[in-house]
């Protein structure tokens, strides 16, 4: 899934704490596991310059664990 229109970043994090599997943040030269507190902390810093996230994906390995992260950032 593209990384984008996440505007509440508490939130998506929450979520990607509550996955099952591994969640990973990849791009060129990036490969980040989101499940880290300090992955995280990067990742947010990403979120803020969204202009360089063109190319980041979200991966997550199973079914549940993507629908959690599209529902987190569909939320209203």
């Amino acid at each position: 899934m593209k990384l984008k229109d996440i505007t509440n970043v508490e939130k998506f994090f929450e979520a990607i704490n509550k996955c099952v599997d591994d969640v990973d943040l990849i791009g060129p030269g990036v490969n980040i596991h989101l499940k880290s507190p300090i992955a995280q902390m990067v990742c947010a810093s990403i979120l803020e310059d969204m202009n360089n996230t063109e190319e980041l994906q979200i991966v997550t390995y199973n079914s549940v664990d993507t629908m959690r992260l599209i529902n987190s950032i569909t939320e209203v």
